[in-house]
């Protein structure tokens, strides 16, 4: 009976201890998820504008599970979601980004370029933030048009607005320049406008505004 019960007692103990193993021991970790591939392919990559690109992301894969999404950043043209999708650009130079998403959440990016080629659009936003002297001159801010290298601004002076002279200057941007000359007046109006140098071409003038120099 004593053996008996000491075998028992002896199993008990030895079952604890492996339960106590089994305890203290962390699970196996699974293999790590690897980030999916982001390909994909334009229809083209220079044209004139506007350019129309359709953009195939069907070669787009994920070694260890499957792409549930597909996101594209077309810059100022937009964004759009999809396997394949179209995107149509103004003249300039556009950077297109797709960002895919994996099964458990990983993403992978990849970009590439398109040059959209044509007269750049006129810029907008034109707005005179200074002035002062000598010689006289007008500090102009504008929104930067995409592929421009440089921009044109004009100072007209007219009839009941002060000194009645007409003054130019080309700057290299991107977003910001002065125009400078003897015969500008502070304190007088002009009509201000301001157009870009893109692709080898000159694009329109932007509407004019008025300001007090």
């Amino acid at each position: 009976m004593r053996r008996t019960t000491r075998r028992a007692a002896y199993t008990l103990l030895a079952a604890t201890a492996i339960l106590v193993g089994a305890a203290c021991t962390p699970p196996p970790s699974g293999p790590t998820n690897q980030a999916p591939l982001a390909i994909f392919t334009p229809s083209a990559s220079t044209g004139n504008a506007p350019l129309t690109v359709s953009f195939d992301a069907s070669n787009a894969s994920d070694p260890d599970g499957t792409i549930v999404a597909w996101n594209w950043d077309f810059g100022l043209v937009g964004t759009g979601s999809g396997v394949v999708v179209d995107a149509t650009f103004p003249a300039g130079t556009h950077t297109v980004t797709l960002t895919v998403t994996d099964n458990l959440g990983k993403t992978a990016s990849s970009s590439t370029v398109i040059t959209s080629l044509g007269p750049p659009p006129a810029p907008t936003g034109l707005q005179k933030t200074g002035s002062g002297c000598c010689d006289t001159y007008g500090d102009f801010a504008w929104n930067a048009v995409p592929g421009a290298t440089q921009y044109q601004i004009t100072m007209d002076g007219f009839f009941g607005g002060g000194c009645v002279t007409d003054h130019s200057a080309t700057v290299p941007g991107p977003s910001t320049g002065r125009v400078q000359a003897f015969g500008l007046c502070l304190g007088s109006k002009y009509d201000v406008s301001i157009r870009a140098y893109a692709n080898g071409m000159w694009g329109p003038w932007s509407p004019s505004i008025r300001i007090t120099l």
